[in-house]
């Protein structure tokens, strides 16, 4: 498997940022981002099939994997963190690929910035409202006052990765690298995960109907769903079929993470996508 080449990015009073490489810096760039919780080596699997037409990038997220931890999780800040990321790296228009959250963030760069982007993937990213209730569920478990889980193992916070929601098919070893790259030691020598989980905070961004925001986008749009995912449902996707008519919706093997569970067909339709565009 191909190695990514590895840097950090960061601007003055900002978080500084992991950010993994594939491929030729002089080839149309690609940016992947991953989703809450995620990582950006959740991509390794599908960067190969990228390889040689494109420039593959992919960001830690602030709050995520290598980044720093900061103060604010809006949209807007994922956002700026990876036009700076871009703006450091290239100075082409780039192809979004986001996955889940990194969708949102994805669909907010191309919305507001339309001529940095040729191309977006969405992959089973939600952007309609989630309905507070049901966000307060899941996420309460996550989030508030509560410390952080510490190890005092590297075994124990390894086994203690999980996938939310889980996804079956994944691969043992890729799930291994998963965890290896999702946890993080303490100056004090325990362990813990390294995603922050602040970033689940219900405020606004995290919670709001963004589907109008993707009707802004005019670039070619495609948009997978796995066809077990418990995310995306029948209402959210003609939702989105109503407001981007343009864009190519496909449906795939898997639940929400069907590109851990599925990653050489998720490839293959991410590829032959941008190949056809260009």
């Amino acid at each position: 498997m191909t190695q990514p080449d590895i840097t950090t990015v960061g601007r003055p009073g900002g978080p500084r940022l992991r950010v993994l490489r594939w491929g030729d810096p002089s080839a149309p760039p690609v940016l992947c981002i991953h989703g809450a919780g995620a990582h950006a080596y959740w991509w390794e699997r599908i960067a190969p099939a990228l390889l040689g037409a494109h420039h593959v990038i992919a960001v830690d997220l602030r709050g995520h994997g290598g980044s720093d931890h900061a103060d604010s999780y809006l949209i807007e800040d994922f956002a700026d963190d990876c036009s700076f990321v871009l703006d450091t790296l290239t100075h082409a228009p780039v192809a979004l690929i986001g996955h889940s959250m990194g969708g949102r963030v994805a669909s907010w760069i191309a919305a507001h910035q339309p001529d940095r982007a040729w191309a977006l993937a969405l992959l089973d990213a939600r952007l309609g409202a989630v309905p507070r209730e049901r966000a307060e569920k899941w996420r309460g478990a996550r989030t508030g006052d509560a410390p952080p889980r510490h190890y005092a193992t590297r075994a124990e916070a390894l086994a203690a990765f999980r996938l939310t929601p889980p996804e079956a098919d994944v691969a043992a070893d890729l799930r291994a690298e998963l965890a290896a790259h999702a946890i993080m030691q303490r100056p004090d020598g325990r362990w813990m995960m390294a995603f922050d989980r602040a970033v689940l905070a219900l405020d606004g961004t995290r919670v709001e109907d963004l589907v109008p925001v993707v009707a802004r986008v005019r670039c070619p749009t495609l948009i997978l769903r796995g066809r077990d995912s418990t995310v995306i449902g029948a209402v959210q996707s003609a939702a989105l079929r109503e407001a981007a008519p343009a864009a190519v919706q496909e449906t795939v093997a898997g639940g929400h993470h069907f590109l851990l569970a599925h990653p050489e067909e998720t490839a293959s339709r991410l590829a032959r996508f941008l190949r056809d565009l260009r």
